[in-house]
């Protein structure tokens, strides 16, 4: 029975979520690279909210974007995450160490989610979710930093 199981959710999965769930940390450490070094990022906190709104609007929408359009959304956002990470790599710690645990947890957040999705199975439910992030992006737009 749990391989009947295991082989319908590997079935289930599609090429994005195969490829954005392991992007979005690949990237991420790149931004975390150029944080770390100081090279310059404008606007991080400004495409962080961005995709907070922009995501939880796709979901919201039921917009269901090609693998190229998604992976480029996901690789910007990315970018600007991981260059936040980077910018705050603590001076006294190891930044090897302070990578992996930003990452490792990128991923359990990603498996969480992909697991909520994969089991809802209820399109509005999911679709209300998506409203409900983007409108706590739109919250972070108003509060004063």
């Amino acid at each position: 029975m749990a391989e009947i199981a295991a082989d319908n959710l590997i079935a289930g999965l599609t090429g994005a979520m195969i490829v954005l769930p392991l992007l979005f940390p690949a990237v991420m450490a790149a931004g975390a690279l150029m944080g770390a070094n100081g090279i310059a990022l404008p606007w991080v906190e400004a495409g962080i909210v961005a995709s907070v709104v922009i995501l939880g609007a796709v979901i919201a929408l039921g917009v269901q974007p090609s693998l190229a359009v998604s992976a480029a959304l996901v690789g910007v956002f990315a970018l600007f995450h991981g260059h936040a990470h980077g910018t705050e790599l603590p001076a006294a710690g190891s930044a090897l160490m302070y990578g992996v645990g930003f990452i490792a947890a990128t991923l359990a957040l990603h498996a969480i989610g992909m697991g909520i999705g994969i089991a809802a199975k209820r399109p509005l439910a999911m679709r209300y979710a998506g409203g409900a992030i983007a409108a706590a992006g739109l919250v972070l737009i108003i509060l004063p930093h």
